[in-house]
This record gives structure tokens, C-alpha cells and sequence, in this order.
């Protein structure tokens, strides 16, 4: 294996075709896939920061969420196409945290698809794919 790539998905149907392309990007290079779901934090959301932090019964169910219907499925199709994966939950901005995973996982790009769960949200506040394109340190794959 040469490399990781990264891959942001939330379940939507852009971040389906991203991780698409991802695994067949993956499989090409000899490469492996850390598939990162993150629970975003918005500063209009309901509980700050801190509040999301400290609450563990909310943090558990975020997490199982994720893991039980939005990683668990995406990690079977990458392992039925033979690629090494790992998968990981993280919480916070999710331009910030796949711009910090690809730093610290010395990526070799981070692949996500144009919009996602919240195109209404993405029209007002900005989108994940531009933030990211912004402050990556490694290349950055938007998928229409």
C-alpha cells in the first residue's frame, strides 16, 4: 500500500458516488481508505459546542448512527471490491476535520462529493467541498 485516501460521506447520494470513485481510485493505486463520517457542528445549531461535547447519550447515538447505517454499509462495498479500509466517526466542522485526518494520515488526497445531506444549508452557510478545496494540505476530489 502506497497511500491513503480519504473520504468524507454522510449517506447522501453525492457522498455515494464519491465514495465510488474512492474505492475504484483506491483499488487502481494500491492505496487504502480511511471513510470518515462527521457529525457537524454548525454555529446555528441547538447545542454549542461545548453542550455537544459533554452530552453522551447524544454523542452515543450520533456515533451508533453513523457507524450502524452510514459507515458499516460503505465499509462492506470497499472491502467487496478489496481494498483495505478503516473507518472512522468524528465530530466538529467537517472541512476542518477531513483537512486534520489528511494531515495526519499523510494522505494522498481527500475525496467528497459536491453536496450532501444539507444542500439548503449548504446554499446559505457554504459548502463542505469549497471549505475543504480551501485549507487541505493534500488535493482534494469533489465528485458531482
Amino acid at each position: 500500500m502506497s497511500g491513503t485516501i480519504i473520504v468524507g460521506i454522510d449517506g447522501s447520494s453525492g457522498s455515494q458516488r464519491a465514495l465510488g470513485y474512492a474505492i475504484m481510485t483506491a483499488r487502481q493505486a494500491g492505496e487504502k481508505l480511511l471513510i470518515v463520517s462527521v457529525i457537524p457542528h454548525s454555529p446555528h445549531a441547538f447545542m454549542s459546542v461545548r453542550e455537544m461535547e459533554g452530552n453522551e447519550s447524544w454523542r452515543k447515538q450520533q456515533t451508533a448512527h453513523a457507524e450502524n447505517e452510514v459507515l458499516a454499509p460503505a465499509r462492506a462495498k470497499a472491502e467487496a471490491a478489496e481494498v483495505a479500509t478503516e473507518i472512522r466517526v468524528a465530530f466538529g466542522n467537517p472541512a476542518e476535520v477531513l483537512s486534520k485526518m489528511a494531515s495526519e494520515n499523510s494522505a494522498s488526497r481527500v475525496v467528497v462529493g459536491r453536496r450532501g445531506q444539507s444542500q439548503l444549508k449548504a446554499m446559505v452557510f457554504g459548502s463542505v467541498s469549497g471549505s475543504l478545496a480551501q485549507i487541505s494540505p493534500v488535493p482534494v476530489v469533489v465528485v458531482p
